[in-house]
């Protein structure tokens, strides 16, 4: 039995979505608890308003021995590759305006 997990990633939209999606496969090669058949999956799902959204699909071998695990362990294989190769994670940068009011 397998089990398909999705794992959401967003990017910058300076970033490279090609070059981001070869790394998340490659991330998958630090992880063996995965199906290898079939193979891990990217995806470009969309533009968002923070970042581009990519997706990363795995099959899981054995769901009963833990899911979570094993998504935690390709997420920080993706954050380390990330971080090696200047791929940003967009985060909210919220704009505070100060509007003077006058009381004339």
């Amino acid at each position: 039995m397998f089990w398909i997990s999705r794992i959401p990633v967003q990017i910058c939209y300076s970033d490279d979505p090609e070059f981001a999606m070869n790394l998340l496969i490659e991330a998958t090669n630090e992880n063996h608890a995965y199906s290898k058949k079939p193979e891990p999956a990217e995806r470009l799902l969309g533009f968002g308003d923070k970042g581009i959204d990519l997706e990363l699909r795995i099959w899981i071998d054995d769901p009963e021995e833990g899911v979570a695990n094993v998504v935690s362990d390709v997420n920080l294989s993706i954050w380390k590759s990330f971080k090696e190769h200047n791929i940003s994670i967009p985060f909210p940068q919220p704009d505070v305006r100060i509007v003077a009011e006058n009381n004339e």
